[in-house]
């Protein structure tokens, strides 16, 4: 593990960083100052580095997985020699989910032009919870049977702008048409319902 840890580390140039630099960059997310890392501060961590690196953080369950990986003594906690691997590695996976999820991208264009959406999205990770029929949406994805938008998408621009900032002032706002959506598919990906091909 930590051999995969040292290439992760000169990969990403964490290598580069000296102790003093990891000493604070530790303790910047050490909410509880006890010297150690907790999942719930390194959950913290991981947003600053995806959002430095301009991506989304990687899923709950890929940083649970590389918490445990260098939790050698299962406290619970990460001490500084666990931390600097750990970090090295996160650095990593960013860019690989990064890499994955741009793979996965999917464009959708929408006209709703007066008619009802028909999406139910969560307002904070603008994932698609619900698509009603008799709804623009439905209609999309009836005649776009090879790349449906569906429950479990997540929404990663809208006209451009990205996240949040589209699902407020394009997606939110009835008074635009035209939606431009780029998409991924989330962890709770489903088959598309069987009615759209109906």
């Amino acid at each position: 593990v930590k051999s995969k840890a040292k290439t992760a580390a000169a990969e990403s140039g964490t290598a580069g960083l000296t102790q003093a630099q990891m000493v604070a960059l530790r303790e910047k997310f050490d909410l509880d100052g006890d010297q150690t890392l907790g999942l719930a501060e390194f959950k913290g961590l991981a947003r600053q580095v995806a959002q430095l690196q301009g991506h989304a953080a990687p899923s709950y369950a890929i940083l649970e997985d590389i918490f445990d990986e260098f939790d050698k003594d299962f406290t619970g906690k990460m001490g500084s020699e666990e931390f600097n691997w750990a970090y090295a590695t996160l650095q990593l996976k960013v860019k690989e989910e990064a890499a994955k999820e741009a793979s996965r991208l999917m464009k959708v264009s929408l006209n709703r032009s007066g008619q009802k959406l028909g999406l139910t999205v969560d307002s904070k990770t603008l994932e698609i919870k619900d698509i009603i029929s008799k709804s623009v949406v439905a209609e999309w994805n009836l005649a776009n049977p090879t790349k449906p938008l569906q429950v479990g998408h997540r929404i990663k621009k809208v006209n451009g702008k990205p996240g949040i900032q589209g699902y407020n002032e394009e997606l939110l706002n009835k008074s635009v048409e035209v939606l431009n959506l780029e998409v991924v598919a989330g962890e709770k990906f489903q088959k598309v319902p069987r009615f759209y091909f109906v």
